[in-house]
């Protein structure tokens, strides 16, 4: 038999020990990426539900003209990914709706039915067999059939929807818009247009429209949910849900309660989502006026069911909403003191009451806030922090509490929240002694500048205003280290340093200018400059180890700039040092641990385990860290999962709860849940999260942030409380009109910052090729000139360079690369090394003109690099292929890459896998990756399994490549000698050099390169002469050359006699006795017959096609040709039942990618070789016997050469 099959099969039963005891059929395979309504379950309801519904439809109807057809159709329980792309709110410029309107009077008008004319019956026929092959998972067959009955019948929507539901299953986004397109095209008004229409309405930030199409499926009268053939392919309560979230944007609140209610008799069963829509609910009618209604239904959401449950944090502040609006402030300052008193360390009892003592200076409120500090003289000391009490005395007119509030805050500074509360307390009652106290906080805790720097920023203080006062009050270092840090926040990292650094030269001692310059120096990924940083602390840091007098460091500080910028080792040397200082230290014993997991020198798996352990312990402690710890809970999972060998990554901060007081971080965990089900309160519940803490919050928003711009509005009337804070700005420009920029302004720090959020939000919602163009520009020139005031290094000529590449400016970015490489070529940093080397690839992708002088740079580059990622290898395999550089030049690039690679386990190799795919896609040419492949499993530093995973890659690429049979079988030798043979199965160390050739073979068979095959097989045999299937596979390849020389026919033998009970190589000398014309037994031993049906007696359950195929030649040829028949009508019905085409051509795919790292031959070329093509030669013989013709049968060698001699 052919190697290519002999290879998969063999594979196939290696996974059999590890999938299950059928093998491939109990493979598990992760369902293919699908729309979110329709999973593949759905797909074989609906069709079979389709199948069932061609004769009973009706062509007349229209839907939402009989309320009988308000019944809902099943769907999935996902909900729709099709349109959950968020972009901004716009204005549209129409009137406002009528907020007490029911969602009815919003429905667009529908079109009366048109005539329709009966589908054909041949379209009737594709249709059927579309769903029947959905409904068995070959997706190809459906999307063929459902394409010719859309083009048999056009003017249908039948057809089109079962083509949606085609697309969808393949997961196809462009296709399936492409569908909808036809489908509104056909009929605007049928359900499924009207559906997926109102949910692309939302997603293009038009919520007038998608509640106009999505208002026909709530109410009277609502519209059946299907189609003109199938069930609507969305989740339940999804057009509800977006119908509400669309009147709510419009302000259209009795719509919105209209939708909500329909939406919550579908989701009863979904506890959090009918607590976030009863949420919602209460604020559509607190809008209405109808404050009682609201009040009741939002006592009722107060209890919270699990410690993620923000829900009551929520409805708080609705409540409090409620009854400031109803001029009645005593009830929500006393309620709040009566929370707080119950629970003294929760942070949001905490910021609440705050919020209310700060707001409420009337003099009716005084009894209010005695009564407050009453209870609150019961809380015991014990049960909540000094600094907490004295800034809620503080914040109840506590004149005494007031004036030593700046001496509390330096006390104690570890708690962030009282630090957040304790400066609101003072810009609100106190402004005057705001700075001076932060810049206190900072002095003494140098390690806490950048809390003490978002505490101040989310004060409420304008943030030019705290600029001002900077100016004038000038309290040395100190507050030019705060200024350089509020640069930063806002994203100007170049002037931060700036600041900073003029600052350390004022004063060389300082700790806080030296915090303030490393924390910049990481946020500009300057390895140098931290470097120079690093080294003027190391004095300052011995003299406080050596003093009797504690003197204030910043080894943490360190630690994190250099964690930042991922040099872990030295971020746990840092680390290390701070807890000699601290023991109690919790943030250095974080990054510590935190550096350990992330540091891939490390392969101690106790050390590792410990690092795990520690950062748990943290995240369940009362450590000031333990919210910060809980955030990296997901770290600790991906380590552990890397540890045992890929077991499934389960987040443990959905398993362990956030601990008690971290209202934070239980609004950050909602938040989440929240964004996933695209429900308008995780900004809601972020930009609280960032109020309490914005130290914490930050870590964990943009993405939050990014999946809820349509429903920003949400959290407007919060932006006003901190304009300081740079996320809540940016927060309240998104969610306001947008406004053209044309420049990014130089001052002041406000509207620079306003002028960037505004250039970015332009930029992702402009459809305008020019003014693209036009805004990347303004883009790069800002970065340019931010990037020139950065000292020179290599990591500033990068950014730099980068800016210029923008910018077009080509022949002065590769001047740039120039002077860096020739300048700093020994003491250049890895990530500027990184950087410059992505940099130089872009130059040679846009020109070649600077070929040498670009690899010869590259070159530099590359050694410089430690541990280099695959976006590195790509970049500089990018130079020399985009510099046409020569093979000789392309084996040292690939060479010094493999050198500069980082240890890596078997985990890490898909990562590559997806890397030869793009080296290979730089010029279509799979060599490079071949020799890429080569170097790294030469590496000795790999483990075995690594080096035999590149091995296999580096055969099938050179396979792919169309390389010499000489240069592959000399690469697989040299593998072999340099220890990594190709192909090794799980628990082998070692093959012999006979084997590795024989799996190389059959690799290259795979991938189609016969010759290249037949030549290692040539050379296995010569390192074994008795390898059976070496023998086999090479008189197989022999005979379908047409050589039936004594030479094969000797191979076939000796294969035979060494394994005479193996199917195929039974199956090969059978075809070698078809072609020398001996189908019965003779004196000469058993013929073709007998051995093919020996061939499919050793597996009954396993036929070979090929075989069966075979044996019906022989037969035929041997007269018995009703035998022939039998056995061939037996290979189409096999094919069907043991290979379904879409499972197999999932199986060869994730072969491919299993043992390659990528899909190197289509699957449908494989099946197509390995089963396709014996059944197309079967079925033709089948048809011809069946027209009384001859069948095509395979011609015999012997008597070709006999009529040859004797024509």
């Amino acid at each position: 038999m052919a190697s290519v099959q002999s290879f998969f099969v063999s594979h196939q039963r290696r996974a059999k020990a590890s999938v299950g005891p059928h093998g491939w059929s109990d493979v598990q395979h992760a369902p293919r990426a699908t729309h979110r309504g329709i999973d593949a379950c759905s797909v074989l309801v609906l069709c079979a539900l389709t199948c069932s519904l061609w004769s009973c439809r009706s062509d007349t109807r229209r839907p939402g003209m009989d309320s009988a057809r308000a019944a809902r159709a099943g769907g999935s329980t996902a909900p729709s990914l099709l349109f959950c792309a968020a972009s901004p709110p716009v204005a549209t410029g129409a009137r406002a709706p009528d907020p007490l309107a029911s969602i009815v009077t919003f429905r667009e008008s529908l079109a009366p039915a048109a005539a329709l004319t009966p589908v054909e019956a041949e379209a009737n026929r594709q249709l059927a067999r579309a769903a029947e092959a959905l409904s068995k998972n070959d997706v190809a067959q459906a999307l063929d059939a459902a394409t010719l009955a859309a083009q048999l019948a056009p003017d249908r929507l039948e057809p089109l929807e079962v083509l949606l539901l085609v697309r969808l299953a393949r997961a196809e986004s462009s296709e399936v818009r492409e569908v909808m397109a036809r489908i509104v095209a056909a009929d605007p008004c049928n359900a499924i247009a009207l559906a997926f229409g109102g949910l692309e309405a939302m997603q293009r930030r038009d919520p007038a429209r998608a509640l106009a199409k999505l208002s026909w499926f709530v109410g009277p009268d609502a519209m059946v949910r299907r189609g003109a053939a199938i069930p609507l392919p969305t989740a339940p309560g999804e057009l509800e849900e977006t119908a509400a979230m669309s009147a709510l944007q419009l302000g259209a609140y009795q719509a919105a309660i209209d939708a909500i209610d329909a939406a919550l008799l579908v989701r009863a069963h979904d506890v959090m989502r009918t607590r976030a829509l009863a949420l919602l609910r209460a604020d559509a009618l607190s809008e209405l006026g109808r404050d009682d209604e609201a009040l009741s239904a939002l006592m009722q959401l107060r209890v919270a069911i699990d410690a993620s449950d923000a829900i009551p944090m929520l409805v708080a502040l609705r409540i409090d909403r409620i009854h400031s609006r109803q001029n009645d402030r005593t009830f929500a300052l006393v309620d709040a003191a009566e929370q707080l008193a119950l629970a003294p360390a929760n942070d949001f009892a905490f910021w609440r009451l705050l919020g209310h003592g700060v707001q409420d200076s009337r003099d009716g409120s005084r009894n209010a806030r005695r009564v407050a500090l009453r209870q609150l003289e019961q809380v015991p000391a014990a049960a909540s922090s000094s600094l907490r009490m004295e800034v809620v005395r503080a914040c109840l007119r506590d004149k005494d509490a007031l004036q030593a509030l700046p001496e509390a805050l330096v006390r104690d500074a570890s708690d962030r929240v009282a630090m957040n509360g304790a400066c609101r307390v003072l810009w609100s009652l106190a402004s005057n002694e705001l700075l001076p106290a932060v810049c206190a906080v900072i002095a003494h805790h140098p390690n806490e500048l950048d809390s003490a720097t978002l505490a101040l920023l989310a004060s409420g203080i304008p943030v030019d205003e705290a600029l001002a006062q900077i100016a004038q009050r000038d309290l040395g270092v100190v507050s030019d280290a705060l200024k350089s840090r509020i640069y930063a926040q806002f994203g100007f990292f170049e002037e931060a340093f700036l600041i900073a650094d003029a600052a350390r030269a004022r004063d060389r001692a300082s700790q806080c200018a030296l915090a303030a310059c490393a924390l910049a120096a990481a946020e500009l990924s300057d390895e140098t400059l931290l470097i120079d940083i690093d080294d003027d602390a190391m004095p300052l840091r011995a003299v406080a180890g050596d003093s009797a007098e504690v003197r204030p460091t910043i080894a943490r500080t360190l630690a994190a700039s250099w964690f930042a910028v991922e040099r872990f080792d030295l971020a746990r040397d840092r680390a290390s040092e701070a807890l000699r200082e601290s023991s109690e230290d919790g943030r250095a014993r974080l990054i510590e641990s935190l550096a350990a997991l992330r540091d891939p020198s490390l392969m101690d798996k106790s050390l590792l385990a410990h690092a795990c352990a520690t950062i748990e312990s943290l995240a369940q402690s009362d450590d000031s860290a333990a919210a910060d710890a809980w955030t990296r809970l997901d770290d600790v999972a991906r380590a552990r999962a890397k540890q045992s060998a890929g077991d499934d990554q389960v987040s443990l901060a959905t398993k362990l709860l956030p601990p008690q007081r971290a209202s934070v971080l239980t609004l950050l965990r909602a938040a989440r849940i929240y964004s996933d089900a695209r429900l308008p309160l995780a900004a809601e519940c972020v930009a609280l999260a960032q109020e309490m803490d914005a130290s914490l919050a930050r870590q964990a928003t943009p993405a939050l942030l990014e999946s809820q711009l349509n429903y920003l509005a949400w959290c407007e009337r919060m932006c006003d409380d901190a304009p300081a804070l740079p996320t809540r700005r940016r927060m309240a420009i998104r969610a306001s009109p947008p406004v053209d920029v044309t420049a990014i302004p130089a001052q002041p720090l406000s509207a620079r910052f306003d002028a960037r959020v505004r250039a970015l939000e332009q930029s992702l919602v402009t459809n305008n090729s020019a003014q693209d163009v036009a805004l990347e520009e303004v883009f790069a020139r800002d970065a340019l000139a931010q990037s020139k005031l950065r000292p020179t290094t290599p990591a500033s000529i990068a950014a730099v360079m980068g800016s210029m590449l923008a910018l077009g400016m080509n022949v002065q970015a590769r001047a740039q690369l120039a002077s860096v490489a020739s300048t700093h070529a020994l003491t250049m940093p890895v990530r500027a090394a990184q950087s410059l080397l992505a940099h130089a690839a872009e130059l040679a992708r846009r020109d070649g003109s600077f070929a040498q002088t670009l690899r010869l740079d590259a070159e530099v580059l590359i050694t410089r690099l430690v541990r280099a990622r695959a976006e590195d290898m790509l970049a500089a395999m990018r130079v020399a292929i985009d510099t046409q550089a020569d093979s000789a030049t392309m084996q040292q690039f690939a060479t010094l890459l493999a050198r500069a690679a980082r240890p890596m386990t078997i985990e890490e190799l898909p990562e590559f896998g997806r890397l030869f795919g793009l080296v290979m896609a730089i010029d279509s040419d799979p060599y490079p990756a071949a020799l890429l492949a080569a170097a790294l499993s030469a590496e000795q530093r790999f483990p075995n399994p690594v080096r035999s995973w590149f091995g296999n890659a580096t055969v099938a690429l050179l396979a792919a490549s169309g390389a010499s049979e000489s240069e592959t079988v000399a690469t697989v030798v040299r593998l072999f000698e340099a220890g990594t043979p190709a192909c090794l199965k799980p628990g082998e160390s070692t093959i012999s050099r006979a084997e590795a050739l024989l799996r190389a073979a059959n690799i290259a068979s795979m991938i189609g390169d016969e010759r290249g095959s037949e030549a290692l097989l040539r050379a296995a045999v010569a390192a074994d002469p008795q390898l059976p299937e070496a023998l086999n596979n090479l008189a197989f390849a022999a005979i379908g050359r047409g050589d039936l020389s004594a030479i094969t026919i000797d191979l076939a033998q000796r294969a035979a006699q060494a394994s005479p009970d193996e199917p195929s190589i039974l199956d090969t000398l059978g075809w070698v006795r078809y072609h020398q014309g001996r189908f019965r037994d003779d004196a000469n031993g058993a013929g073709a017959i007998s051995l093919f049906r020996s061939a499919l007696r050793i597996r009954p359950n396993d036929p070979s096609l090929a075989t069966l195929d075979h044996l019906g030649d022989a037969l035929w040829r041997d007269g018995d040709q009703q035998g022939a028949i039998r056995v061939w009508q037996q290979v189409p019905t096999l094919a069907n039942l043991r290979y379904p085409p879409a499972a197999l051509a999932r199986n060869l795919e994730e072969f491919q990618q299993r043992e390659f790292g990528l899909e190197l031959v289509m699957a449908s070329d494989l099946i197509r070789r390995m089963y396709g093509d014996v059944v197309t030669r079967v079925e033709l013989k089948l048809q011809e016997v069946a027209r009384g013709q001859t069948p095509s049968l395979a011609p015999c060698l012997a008597a070709r050469e006999r009529t040859a001699e004797n024509p």
